[in-house]
């Protein structure tokens, strides 16, 4: 299934989405042995400057996304120049996961160091990846800022409207959050439900007491996990 793992990893570091609205996320690579989690890599969004006009005509330079092919271009060819020993490691680990995942070219002069004991514990590493003893999770993730005005907002709310204001010194209660985006701009926005019926019934407690069994809940008061 290389083809379809290719473009779940392009979904992931798209920046824009399926109604072309600009996206703003990256990727995770997880590693797995006996579903025990080993490793964790990200891949985030590339972005160069591009110049744009501002509302007075003047020449403003901003900073934007590139294509998910960029972005794994700049990735994986050596445009990278930090220094860090474990970042390298965790590209090269990178090269050979979407190697075998998705077909991703890769080649042994690209790794990081060119030492025979590193790149024979790289071909250790593959074939415990082929042999699947290793096990690799895509997570996509997508970033949607509020603002500050929104929070503040949630904090001074009353505490049935507003479950931020119940979570304080690790007390919980079920709480539905809801992403919607407005009409008119596409712009993101946060809705928090507590249903004021039930909130008298729900008291706070610790995350790890709250059950995790979601057929309990109605779509009503889902909880929240984190």
């Amino acid at each position: 299934q290389q083809s379809s793992n290719h473009q779940s990893l392009i979904a992931a570091l798209s920046p824009t989405d399926e109604q072309h609205r600009p996206r703003e996320g990256y990727a995770v690579l997880q590693v797995y042995e006996q579903d025990q989690l080993q490793s964790e890599i990200k891949i985030f969004q590339h972005r160069k400057a591009v110049t744009h006009p501002d509302p007075q005509g003047q020449a403003l330079s901003v900073l934007q996304a590139v294509s998910a092919e960029e972005t794994l271009e700049y990735y994986f060819n050596g445009l990278v120049t930090k220094t860090n020993t474990e970042f390298d490691i965790l590209r090269d680990i990178a090269r050979i996961i979407l190697n075998i995942f998705c077909g991703h070219p890769v080649s042994a002069s690209q790794f990081s160091s060119q030492a025979t004991d590193y790149l024979a514990s790289l071909r250790q590493l593959y074939r415990r990846f082929k042999g699947q003893q290793l096990t690799v999770r895509l997570i996509a993730v997508r970033t949607i800022l509020f603002g500050p005005y929104k929070i503040r907002s949630l904090l001074a709310s009353n505490p049935q409207k507003g479950p931020l204001k119940l979570y304080q010194n690790n007390q919980f209660l079920p709480t539905v959050l809801v992403i919607q985006r407005h009409a008119d701009s596409g712009r993101a926005f946060g809705v928090f439900a507590l249903p004021a019926e039930q909130a008298s019934t729900f008291k706070p407690c610790t995350l790890s007491a709250l059950p995790i069994d979601m057929a309990q809940y109605t779509y009503r008061h889902l909880i929240a996990e984190e």
